[in-house]
């Protein structure tokens, strides 16, 4: 099936079939939408730069179960200093059930299993903060102290950093034929100008190119975008709730507990898009977004 058919496909469905209404997260890694705008609410509470963005416009609203000034989540000014295209990962790369690879970021689950187990689970204590969790290092600094000079002319000095800084708009919409998160991207160059579509393309790993990421039209504002495409979305979700629960099975395994009676394990649909971010940032690994936070329970 051609991407416009399946374009038109899913919009048609969308349009005929009523949400899900009752959580499949845990089994499917699909939510609803109130479960979306539940995880909405968790991300704006804990990482500010998110925002809720509304439609007054009943001709673009594409989500009327959902709140009308909680449409979509937004993130202006996510910073982006190295070209996604550069990287080389050869050697660091980890392929992870639903397609995708991981270049840098992987879930390190025995700090997350804590943090985001449910309630339920009164054994789970929360571990240590690691530091291989943190965002990759993107200091562009060179020996120089971040400039690169021309060895035959010492005047010609540029910055590295200002030559190559992007910034991006992040938006996450709820796909009414996923059930899933979906990412839109538009990127701006240092004079706040907005990149083309080849340049944006740069900043998407290469696995993903043309396949995961395309170009569409956003549903409210009409602009086209970078789209990460959410057909494996629910899939890798899931593949994530289950690496946790195997972290969070293990801890108490080793801490004594009987293999044969563990606590139930359950993570909360509200934690959705933590997971979520996490694992976009294979597609995009060198865009700087907020979404790293301890959650409390």
């Amino acid at each position: 099936m051609t991407h416009q058919l399946y374009k038109k496909w899913t919009n048609f469905y969308s349009s005929v079939v009523s949400p899900i209404t009752s959580t499949r997260f845990m089994e499917k890694g699909q939510l609803t939408p109130e479960e979306f705008v539940e995880t909405g609410d968790q991300l704006v509470a804990k990482c500010p730069t998110w925002k809720w963005r509304g439609c007054d416009d009943d001709k673009k609203d594409v989500h009327k179960t959902m709140p009308k000034d909680k449409r979509y989540l937004v993130m202006t000014g996510a910073r982006c200093e190295k070209r996604a295209s550069e990287m080389n990962c050869d050697g660091g790369e980890e392929e992870v059930e639903g397609g995708w690879t991981n270049t840098f970021t992987e879930m390190q689950c025995g700090q997350d299993a804590a943090e985001m187990v449910d309630a339920s689970a009164p054994s789970a204590t929360k571990a240590e903060d690691s530091d291989s969790d943190s965002a990759p290092d993107m200091d562009m600094n060179m020996d120089g102290g971040g400039v690169i000079e021309d060895e035959e002319d010492p005047s010609a000095v540029v910055s590295s950093a200002v030559v190559l800084a992007r910034n991006y708009d992040i938006h996450i919409l709820y796909d009414n034929y996923h059930y899933t998160p979906r990412v839109y991207l538009q990127g701006y160059n240092e004079n706040g100008e907005r990149l083309t579509n080849k340049e944006m393309f740069e900043d998407i790993y290469k696995d993903y190119m043309d396949k995961t990421a395309t170009i569409e039209t956003h549903p409210y504002t009409d602009a086209p975008m970078v789209s990460i495409h959410p057909c494996r979305h629910a899939e890798t979700m899931k593949s994530m709730i289950e690496r946790l629960r195997y972290a969070y099975e293990s801890k108490l395994v080793e801490s004594g507990a009987d293999e044969n009676d563990l606590p139930p394990f359950g993570v909360n649909p509200d934690k959705a898009l933590f997971i979520f971010l996490k694992f976009i940032s294979s597609v995009i690994p060198t865009i700087n977004y907020d979404y790293t936070t301890t959650v409390e329970l």
